[in-house]
């Protein structure tokens, strides 16, 4: 692109004699020459585009920062390869919109009721038999509307006057059964099906599509095929009307797509279906750059800069991954570590006389074994320190979050006894005739709130009825010169105190107690180990 496009563009003081003098189309050309080794196509257009938009703002906050046009420039371009090949990663290979298809419609929130939002992911299968030709367009028309036995049609829609768009649909027949059966390979034959199905779904979304039996119509607004660099086509569907995509199932593409899936063996799908268009493209982009799930992927990031509201669920998966690696890992070891000593003692008790096929295979079995097993212990050693740092790292972000969440509340405490006097006394009242209820006995260790705190006391006497006052003995310490050190609640001079049930505080811990059958049932398995061990 023209350098004067980025430099005229007005700057802070004091940036624009340095970007003038910097070379900024060579370093393009380079960037250029950088991006066609993707075995791209040509990058120049949108590049310039990246440079045109890109550019400003990153030389008005290096500027800002006091750094050199130079730097900035080498940042422009490293920033705009970087998004420019994530971009094009992400362009559809296929669009519904490159044959005459509307552009797609986008809901920011949940679908409305009966609209579908959905990914098609199709992998090559090896099996497929290259072999295998299509018939001609009448034939091969005929075999998708004829069903076998039980097995219904691939065509399901061949007689309803409600699909509009197979008619359209089968003209585009000829040009898929001829490049289908001239391809020189399987992955050839896939990417033209594909290429088919997108065609079709720009058909289909001329008009609303009804089928018989079907409330409502349907109408196809997108579909964009995907190609990942992991092999799969990701086709992103979505579709309009109080009817789904039910009566897309009963078109003739549709037909088409099943029966090279069942008989040509040609791929395996996986649908799968989401509540919002958001949720799907953020899953989709995932797919296609080869990272898996967009959605754990953008929360795990979110942990590692720190973010502190990071969803409760993942941090649970984080450290159930972790734990999770330990039992293969302690498995394969205890398995490699009784194959060696088996084979060592195999190797010492082996006789002199004994053949040297025998005693090489005998040590080159004890070689491998001991191998393995240092391979096993260092997988064992890098689960437990992967367990180790998740542990730390989750303790360390509940820890922040706790700290957090303690001033949240302190704040909202503030607010709201300073915004309604006395609403907070009421809500202190409420949490106090929940908390604290039951029945109290002698002896009976609590808490009671004197001068602002929490003290520990005893319960020495009850009261004769319900909502009478239970005395309490407050735990109290002595300590004068020439006098009896004294510590406890029976102390000479007790702090006895009188005090209603909704007033104490009483820890309650919840304890497990093992059934004697499941008791008698470990000490069995225990006594089976040990006599295992012993043999």
């Amino acid at each position: 692109p023209p350098p004067s496009r980025a430099m005229a563009r007005p700057s802070t003081a004091g940036t624009t004699s340095h970007v003038a003098k910097h070379n900024l189309q060579q370093l393009v050309q380079d960037a250029v020459g950088q991006l066609r080794t993707e075995h791209l196509g040509d990058p120049a257009a949108w590049l310039a585009a990246l440079l045109v938009s890109m550019a400003d703002a990153l030389l008005e906050e290096a500027a800002s920062a006091g750094h050199g046009a130079e730097l900035t420039a080498h940042q422009v371009l490293g920033q705009a390869t970087q998004l420019a090949l994530r971009r094009d990663t992400l362009r559809p290979k296929f669009s519904m919109t490159e044959f005459g298809g509307p552009p797609p419609v986008a809901e920011s929130g949940p679908l409305p009721s009966g609209a579908v939002s959905l990914i098609r992911s199709a992998k090559l299968l090896e099996r497929h038999d290259l072999n295998m030709q299509l018939p001609r367009p009448g034939e091969f028309l005929a075999l998708l509307s004829t069903g076998s036995g039980d097995v219904p049609p691939c065509f399901a829609g061949a007689g309803e006057a409600g699909i509009g768009c197979n008619a359209a649909q089968e003209e585009l027949l000829p040009s898929l059964i001829e490049d289908f059966n001239g391809a020189t390979s399987a992955r050839v034959r896939l990417d033209r099906v594909v290429r088919f199905m997108v065609e079709a779904a720009a058909r289909e979304a001329e008009a609303e599509q009804t089928a018989a039996g079907v409330e409502g119509a349907g109408m196809v607004s997108r579909c964009d095929a995907f190609c990942s660099s992991t092999g799969f086509y990701h086709l992103a569907e979505d579709y309009a009307g109080a009817a789904g995509d039910t009566p897309h199932r009963m078109t003739l593409a549709s037909g088409v797509w099943r029966w090279l899936q069942f008989n040509a063996n040609l791929f395996k799908l996986d649908v799968r279906r989401f509540a919002s268009q958001k949720v799907r493209d953020a899953e989709l982009e995932g797919l296609v750059l080869g990272t898996g799930t967009s959605i754990y992927n953008a929360a795990a990031e979110a942990w590692a800069s720190g973010v502190e509201d990071v969803p409760k669920k993942l941090r649970l998966d984080i450290v159930k991954a972790a734990v999770g690696q330990l039992a293969p890992a302690v498995l394969e070891t205890r398995k490699m570590r009784h194959e060696a000593e088996d084979l060592q003692k195999a190797n010492s008790s082996c006789d002199c006389s004994a053949d040297v096929l025998i005693t090489s295979r005998l040590k080159h079995q004890l070689k491998e074994a001991e191998r393995k097993l240092e391979i096993s212990d260092r997988n064992h050693r890098r689960a437990l320190e992967r367990l180790e740092g998740t542990r730390l790292a989750t303790a360390a972000r509940i820890a922040v979050q706790l700290s957090n969440d303690r001033e949240a509340y302190g704040e909202a405490i503030v607010e709201l006894a300073s915004e309604e006097p006395g609403a907070l006394d009421v809500l202190t009242q409420r949490v106090a005739e929940i908390v604290n209820a039951g029945e109290l006995k002698v002896g009976d260790i609590v808490a009671v709130m004197e001068a602002g705190k929490l003290k520990q006391a005893k319960v020495i006497e009850l009261p004769p009825s319900s909502e009478g006052e239970y005395t309490l003995s407050i735990r109290k310490r002595h300590s004068r010169e020439h006098r009896l050190y004294e510590e406890g609640y029976d102390t000479s001079k007790p702090w006895l105190k009188r005090c209603r049930r909704i007033d104490i505080y009483k820890h309650r811990r919840d304890r497990q107690t093992l059934s004697p059958i499941s008791m008698r049932s470990r000490q069995r398995q225990k006594e089976a180990k040990t006599a295992t061990e012993k043999k």
